[in-house]
């Protein structure tokens, strides 16, 4: 049941047994309508106390915290444990109360234009133009080679047309 005493739509639900010198095993419950549910222990000569967890998780779902104005993914769990006492008759009937859980929140979405950094990294994003004449290197570079491509081109055009003359 919800907090509210509702029952919620379960998306898995597990128990775990943990019998005497045998450890601890886990298996799917089924639950049905209204929230009822049985477990039958296997193994178990009831010589000896056994542990029975059960854990039973919600769907998730996507709500907007009226609080904080946050997205946020929620889910109801609800989880109970019982000793199995040796010789002794299976456990009574019980409500168990479900919590909601917050699995995932985001806040805010707004963001800045344009961050602020510190001087020194400022430098290393945007470097300032020399001043000293050193940045003509890769223009003239590049004129160089467009000139030389431009003149071999021409070269290997006339080399072509005196052949068809």
């Amino acid at each position: 049941m919800d907090a509210t005493g509702a029952p919620f739509i379960v998306a898995t639900a597990t128990a775990t047994t943990t019998l005497p010198a045998k450890g601890p095993t886990t298996s799917d419950v089924a639950i049905g309508p209204g929230g009822a549910f049985m477990i039958i222990v296997t193994g178990w000569a009831g010589d000896a106390p056994a542990t029975l967890t059960l854990a039973v998780d919600g769907v998730v779902s996507q709500v907007k915290d009226p609080a904080s104005a946050c997205d946020q993914r929620v889910a109801w769990r609800a989880t109970s444990s019982w000793t199995l006492p040796a010789g002794g008759d299976a456990p009574r009937d019980r409500t168990i109360r479900a919590e909601r859980i917050v699995l995932s929140q985001v806040c805010g979405t707004t963001g800045t234009s344009a961050p602020t950094l510190p001087p020194t990294d400022a430098d290393a994003v945007a470097p300032t133009p020399r001043s000293d004449g050193s940045g003509a290197g890769v223009p003239l570079a590049l004129l160089l080679l467009a000139t030389f491509v431009a003149t071999v081109a021409v070269s290997a055009r006339r080399g072509l047309s005196r052949r068809g003359s």
